[in-house]
């Protein structure tokens, strides 16, 4: 019975030596690629760190000065909120951008399957980071977004609206805005203010409307 010569099993085909090699460039590139990817989310998340900073310190006393009590305390947790979750995300960038530095033991390295295993493994904590960052920034944006929006569309305290009158002048109707030091100030329906003394009044009357 003649011989047949068969191809041996176990060599590696063409194919699977083109699937190595594409596997090989790809460890040497997604870690630097996925790093690169997170600068720019960090980049973003500072900007955004800064801009709920700067709208908190600068804006936000002005902004929920005249809201009711409990809108005013949810705006302000609102901005709380963003600034920390802002800040988690910006951690967690950083370390998708340029990892935590640390030793590696040579055990370590080797039960990682030596430097490309070793670089993979480094490429999914970044990619894990990243995922972080992305949902810390969007959860910062939804909380700043629903500050403002309340800061405008929440209610607001009614100002009393009374009629003063006046010795030797006519009657003043308007919002009271003010009373202090002897005089009431007093937001007309044209928008300007007007100062009355205490000792000029006759009579304060609240009314609905002027």
């Amino acid at each position: 019975m003649p011989l047949r010569l068969g191809e041996p099993e176990g060599f590696p085909t063409p194919a699977s030596l083109a699937e190595d090699a594409d596997w090989q460039a790809l460890l040497g590139t997604q870690l630097a690629d996925t790093r690169k990817i997170a600068e720019n989310w960090r980049t973003g998340l500072a900007a955004l760190l800064g801009l709920v900073t700067v709208f908190s310190a600068v804006k936000g006393e002005a902004a929920i000065s005249g809201l009711e009590f409990r809108y005013a305390v949810a705006t302000g947790v609102l901005l709380l909120m963003g600034v920390c979750v802002a800040v988690i995300g910006a951690l967690a960038s950083l370390r998708a951008a340029y990892g935590t530095p640390r030793a590696v033991s040579r055990g370590e390295l080797l039960s990682t399957g030596g430097l490309p295993g070793y670089r993979y493994e480094l490429a999914c904590q970044a990619v894990s980071d990243l995922r972080w960052a992305r949902w810390t920034t969007l959860t910062s944006l939804v909380c700043i977004i629903a500050a403002i929006s309340v800061t405008w569309y929440g209610p607001r305290p009614a100002q009393a609206i009374i009629d003063v009158e006046r010795t030797g002048s006519p009657h003043v109707c308007g919002k009271l805005v003010a009373s202090a030091d002897g005089y009431i100030d007093i937001e007309l329906s044209s928008a300007e203010a007007t100062r009355i003394a205490n000792k000029d009044i006759l009579s304060i009357n609240a009314v609905s409307e002027c």
